[in-house]
């Protein structure tokens, strides 16, 4: 009857679109949608490898400059001696009870740590700040990494110092009789 023949049509247009929407239409907005969130995660990856590029240029361009500064510095620099200049420029040097000097292999090929320990005894504040600004503002790249302080004397205005420095040499000087 043409009932049956409209509703056998009707049910297979209905069928033909089902299986369009089931088979074809979803899976492609399911492929969008992962699509989507791999571009996003990939756009931050971009961001996140600029961020990067621009930290290691930064790092790169200190690294040069702190290059330059140590091949800058004269060719029979020690730490030793810098700091004996250092005491005796900041007027400490009668209050030095020892400087022991010390050489330790650096992560960085090509060069050592020097390191310097010394002690103060009956200093005046003001010399050792005027001591300590001369070697952390030299352009020889010494730093200081330990300091320890107590008072001392009768008035307890003197005090007793014990810093430790360091330095990184190029290993050429040691080579050349470079006092470490």
């Amino acid at each position: 009857s043409k009932r049956d023949k409209i509703v056998l049509k009707s049910g297979g247009v209905f069928l033909v679109l089902f299986a369009l929407v089931q088979f074809i239409c979803l899976p492609a907005m399911d492929r969008i949608k992962v699509l989507d969130s791999r571009l996003a995660g990939r756009r931050q990856a971009v961001i996140e490898m600029n961020a990067l590029e621009d930290r290691y240029k930064k790092v790169s361009a200190a690294s040069t400059i702190n290059q330059n500064r140590l091949t800058g510095r004269s060719k029979n620099f020690t730490l030793f001696s810098f700091i004996d200049r250092q005491a005796q420029t900041s007027g400490v040097k009668k209050n030095v009870v020892y400087m022991k000097p010390l050489t330790q292999e650096s992560s960085l090929d090509g060069y050592t740590l020097s390191k310097v320990k010394i002690k103060l005894k009956g200093v005046f504040l003001k010399n050792l700040m005027q001591f300590l600004s001369g070697i952390e503002n030299s352009p020889n790249r010494v730093s200081v990494t330990s300091l320890s302080l107590s008072r001392t004397g009768k008035s307890e205005r003197l005090l007793e110092a014990v810093i430790d420095t360091q330095a990184l040499v190029p290993d050429t000087a040691k080579k050349t009789g470079g006092k470490q």
